[in-house]
């Protein structure tokens, strides 16, 4: 049947069109991948309202139905593949896992024809057979093509050797079955899903977002939430979307997202409360990810470009991203070839650096201003009458450093110990509420003069806890004065907010219920 070529703006993909563009994203095998999908590019759009005016989408059409699709944006002089500057990968969009090489000529001529005579695309992915095919036709055309890579892949042929999966199995179950340990006789710990068939998906993504802000990625941008917003409402009206959260005791601790699209599975987003880190609140959640992967038996995980430990843990293939410059070989374009690839690859890259920079000394010096706010200091007497509280010693264990540790945001329990090696920590309940009180073991500031302890810091544990009441109930129970210097920071009356990220249970002190030992 005969082929066509087209130019479309983003406002004039149909329904129709839309829909078979994101079948052909999805029914590609192993190369099947959502960056490729209608889909994605709407939430990319949808995340800036103001950049479909440059943007063309150039499409072979056979009967009317499109069989390739490689949306592209003008930037200055060059056009530039749509995700430049937010995603790593990129590719066309196509009917067939090897495509037809006439159809990619048709697409790269319709590129041509409107008037894509220098362009850049970034992320080809080098293991799949169209990118070869795709630089053939840029040269069939006329175009002269250079070829570099600076990033890779990370995939992960799924092994159909069941006594792998077997061993796997039991890995994964001794890795989680010591940091269950952890959590589970203190905590509730459960998994939620969230989308079609499952929790509402508005309440899973509010959840999501305010678990990465809490995380190492932070708080994104407007732009960037109106983007993954519009993705994972799409991506759940396909059918692809998988958002799991891990709660502990009813409070949001981790989540993950990843999709399903043909014979691959995609590993999107982990993200964790970084309060919790101690507590390992991924790796719990990544069991429960990973059964859920396992019961679809995918042929391919995509871990998605970039390195982190847990990547390379899993024996990543890492194939090259290719980025392709190509041009229409002018005597015009020769002369000014240097610099504009000077400006590609020197200049853009320098200006993005210094940005970040000066974003990390600008949150360095708000990091030092909040630390640097003198301690708040009070000496507080013992009372005359009665004991104006309830309090007792609790023993340094490694359970109560861990629930300190997420108390202060240290990243373990020996976090704990190496900074307050000698200090002594009491429980102490009083009228309004409860705290852990640490007194300063030795030194110094241990037994200033007139003074029996110094009180260093106060953890409260119920909202409505009144920092006065606290240091009256330590002086009445260690019976002398007591000189309270905490950090600036420390509330005199705490609310919610000002609570440790999990609550207090006496199991930390006590044990657990022997049921829950076991």
């Amino acid at each position: 049947m005969a082929l066509e070529t087209v130019a479309w703006t983003p406002d004039d993909v149909s329904a129709d069109d839309a829909a078979q563009w994101d079948r052909m994203a999805s029914a590609r095998g192993t190369q099947a991948d959502f960056y490729s999908s209608h889909a994605w590019f709407r939430a990319w759009l949808d995340g800036r309202p103001r950049a479909g005016r440059n943007v063309v989408v150039p499409a072979v059409l056979e009967a009317g139905r499109p069989v390739a699709v490689l949306p592209m944006r003008r930037e200055r002089w060059t056009w530039v593949s749509t995700n430049k500057g937010h995603v790593p990968r990129f590719r066309p969009a196509l009917a067939e896992e090897i495509p037809d090489p006439e159809v990619l000529g048709l697409l790269v001529d319709q590129l041509g024809r409107s008037g894509a005579h220098d362009l850049v695309l970034e992320g080809l992915p080098s293991r799949d057979p169209a990118t070869p095919l795709l630089l053939d036709a840029f040269r069939d055309a006329g175009y002269a093509t250079e070829v570099h890579s600076r990033r890779t892949d990370n995939v992960v042929p799924v092994s159909t050797d069941e006594e792998a999966f077997a061993r796997s199995q039991r890995k994964l179950a001794t890795s989680y079955r010591s940091r269950a340990k952890r959590v589970e006789p203190y905590w509730d710990l459960e998994v939620h899903r969230y989308g079609t068939g499952a929790e509402p998906l508005e309440q899973g993504i509010d959840l999501f977002e305010a678990v990465s802000a809490l995380s190492w990625k932070g708080a994104r941008g407007a732009q960037a939430r109106r983007t993954r917003r519009s993705w994972l409402e799409r991506a759940d009206e396909l059918g692809w979307l998988r958002l799991m959260m891990l709660t502990l005791d009813g409070r949001p601790a981790a989540g993950n997202i990843y999709f399903r699209l043909g014979d691959v599975v995609f590993g999107w987003s982990t993200v964790y409360d970084e309060r919790m880190a101690v507590l390992s609140p991924g790796y719990l959640l990544h069991k429960h990810v990973q059964e859920s992967i396992d019961r679809e038996r995918p042929a391919l995980m995509d871990l998605m470009p970039g390195d982190n430990p847990f990547k390379q843990a899993m024996d990543v293939e890492q194939p090259p991203l290719l980025t392709v410059e190509a041009h229409r070989p002018t005597v015009a374009r020769r002369a000014t070839a240097p610099v504009r690839r000077w400006a590609r690859h020197t200049a853009q890259p320098a200006v993005h650096r210094a940005q970040i920079g000066l974003a990390k000394k600008r949150n360095e010096l708000r990091r030092r201003r909040t630390e640097g706010a003198p301690d708040r200091r009070s000496r507080v007497e013992p009372g005359s009458g009665p004991a104006r509280g309830t309090v007792a010693e609790v023993e340094t264990t490694t359970v109560l450093q861990r629930y300190l540790a997420v108390a202060r945001s240290l990243p373990s329990a020996a976090a704990v110990a190496e900074l307050w090696p000698e200090d002594r920590w009491l429980h102490v309940q009083v009228a309004d509420g409860a705290a852990l009180v640490r007194l300063a073991g030795s030194g110094p500031e241990a037994t200033p003069p007139g003074a029996v302890a110094t009180v260093l810091d106060v953890v409260p544990l119920e909202a409505g806890t009144a920092l006065a009441q606290v240091a009256e109930a330590v002086a009445d129970h260690l019976g002398g004065a007591v000189q309270v210097v905490v950090p600036a920071a420390t509330p005199e009356i705490a609310s919610e907010e000002d609570l440790p990220s999990l609550p207090w249970t006496p199991a930390l002190v006590d044990g657990p219920a022997p049921q829950q030992a076991r």
